[in-house]
């Protein structure tokens, strides 16, 4: 009896059990986050704002999240990087309220310099109590600009080289005849703390033969010391008519080329861009070059030791026809729809044909030409021999290029556990644009319409991004602007 009552008590608990479910717990979604700084423009001294304050806000399965941490650094125009204060490890942020996370840093203490496009980047991640990486989210892209001379000058050191010499009637002379040294002098400008970073200056010296070649100055190899001057100017001499350099002969003009680079302290060569201050524009630029014309004492013949020829009672010379402006290019060139490489290509000049000069820039390195019927184009100096009074061109503007699109700002989530990344950018128009191309890793990755300021994108896992936005119309290109995006693993 008793074993029927206890079978009989296991049975009802079973049909009460049945009749009483539990509920089932409510799934989550994946843990994300979301990072709101308060500026995209951040100013180093005492204007506004001079206050980064990031806000990290967490959503879906938040119960695991022990901690976030925060890690920031600034990106130079030239591609270094500086970690930002504290050191580059990551920095713990507060929680501020149930899913919200702030850190925030002030600038404001301090002189202001001349910085200009510096980039900050943050990148958040939340842990769980084993230290492991639950999700991680960044914002890129982010401006840093002093209070003061925010354009006053170039950000990076920009090269501008003079001689005593310069193209024209006069040549240097290749013997004992005068004028037979050179003297380079280099100037650098740029914000303070990249002139800083000077260590040290050369110049690279070289002739181009007649078929286009270029021979390099085989005195000193191809590189000139430069001694740093008190004024922070680097200068240096190369004498043509003292040393025993073999006897060479031509019958015309060459040109010299002289170009000057700088170095910082680690023997590495300072690279960037700065602003023009005419345009506007940011222009990459590392170096510059000076030309001359070159010639054997006498004009022709044998170069070492040769004597200047003395004149000599003659009949009057019978004058000759002055030569045509003219150009011509000294290997297959690209000619431009305007004055410099951002413009578009318009067609290849074929190497040892002359085209007539009808305009110059103010520089004199950029030289308009006519092409068939009432065709110009724009061929660049580096890349032409010159003969006649190219000089004498009336200098003209190249037709307007659109600005460099302003905050180019990437954010981005990395959902580990959905295994897929989504990349937002922003940035602000510029006037007079066609359209922007994002490239992604030095590939074009699409073509947005001009009157846009915001894509999206499902980004690829496992690699580090680098995304540029590129402003174009119908004449060429703005200098690129960039952001980056780490690898989402």
């Amino acid at each position: 009896m008793k074993n029927k009552l206890f079978k009989f008590a296991i049975l009802l608990f079973a049909l009460l059990l049945s009749a009483c479910s539990l509920p089932t717990p409510t799934s989550m979604a994946p843990l994300s986050i979301a990072i709101h700084p308060n500026t995209a423009t951040v100013h180093y001294g005492g204007c506004d704002p001079h206050v980064l304050q990031v806000n990290a806000n967490l959503s879906g399965d938040i119960r695991t999240v022990t901690r976030l941490t925060m890690q920031w650094e600034f990106h130079r125009p030239d591609g270094s990087v500086t970690p930002g204060a504290n050191g580059s490890g990551e920095l713990p942020m507060t929680p501020s309220a149930p899913g919200i996370y702030t850190w925030n840093y002030d600038f404001g203490a301090g002189p202001g310099f001349p910085y200009q496009n510096f980039i900050i980047n943050l990148n958040v991640k939340a842990y769980d109590n084993t230290g492991a990486v639950l999700s991680t989210a960044s914002v890129n892209g982010l401006q840093w600009l002093s209070c003061t001379s925010l354009y006053a000058v170039p950000p990076v050191a920009h090269i501008v080289m003079t001689s005593n010499l310069t193209a024209g009637p006069n040549p240097l002379y290749y013997g004992s005849c005068d004028p037979h040294v050179l003297n380079i002098h280099m100037v650098l400008n740029g914000d303070s703390e990249t002139l800083a970073r000077v260590s040290s200056a050369e110049a690279d010296v070289e002739w181009l033969n007649p078929d286009g070649s270029a021979t390099a100055d085989i005195v000193n190899g191809e590189q000139v010391h430069l001694t740093r001057n008190a004024d922070g100017s680097y200068s240096g001499t190369e004498d043509w008519g003292t040393a025993t350099r073999g006897t060479f002969t031509w019958t015309t003009p060459l040109e010299l080329r002289v170009e000057g680079y700088a170095y910082d302290s680690s023997g590495a060569r300072l690279i960037g861009s700065y602003r023009d201050s005419s345009t506007g524009n940011i222009i990459s630029e590392a170096s510059d070059i000076v030309t001359v014309p070159f010639l054997p004492c006498g004009g022709s013949g044998t170069g070492t030791g040769a004597a200047a020829v003395t004149p000599t009672d003659t009949a009057a010379a019978t004058p000759t026809a002055q030569l045509a402006a003219e150009v011509i290019p000294t290997l297959n060139a690209f000619c431009r729809k305007g004055p410099g490489t951002l413009y578009d290509q318009v067609m290849v000049l074929q190497k040892g044909t002359a085209y007539n000069v009808i305009g110059r820039d103010s520089l004199n390195s950029w030289w308009q030409i006519q092409t068939t019927g009432s065709n110009a184009c724009w061929v660049g100096d580096a890349n032409v021999s010159k003969q006649g009074p190219v000089e004498q061109a009336a200098i003209v503007q190249g037709a307007p290029l659109p600005g460099t699109p302003g905050n180019f700002v990437s954010s981005f989530v990395c959902n580990l556990k959905s295994k897929t990344l989504g990349v937002s950018f922003n940035w602000a128009g510029e006037a007079g644009v066609s359209g922007y191309r994002i490239y992604q890793n030095g590939s074009l990755l699409t073509t947005v319409a001009g009157n846009l300021t915001t894509y999206h994108e499902a980004a690829p896992l496992g690699e580090d991004l680098v995304y540029e936005l590129e402003a174009f119309n119908a004449y060429g290109v703005a200098a690129r602007s960039s952001t980056n995006v780490p690898v989402c693993k």
